[in-house]
């Protein structure tokens, strides 16, 4: 995992850079964890199952 940075700050879309931030906080153990993109994709399955 690295860091991200939008080009304008959380100014340019607060609203995703905002998601973005809580994924990184509540899963990002669980990102960096992930042995295979099978695995990943579990992950960013079960964390956004709500949002869809």
């Amino acid at each position: 995992m690295r860091i991200s940075y939008s080009e304008s700050g959380a100014k340019g879309n607060p609203w995703i850079e905002s998601l973005w931030g809580r994924t990184k906080g509540e899963v990002g153990s669980r990102i960096t964890e992930a042995s295979s993109l099978p695995a990943l994709r579990t992950v960013f399955d079960e964390r956004f199952i709500c949002y869809n």
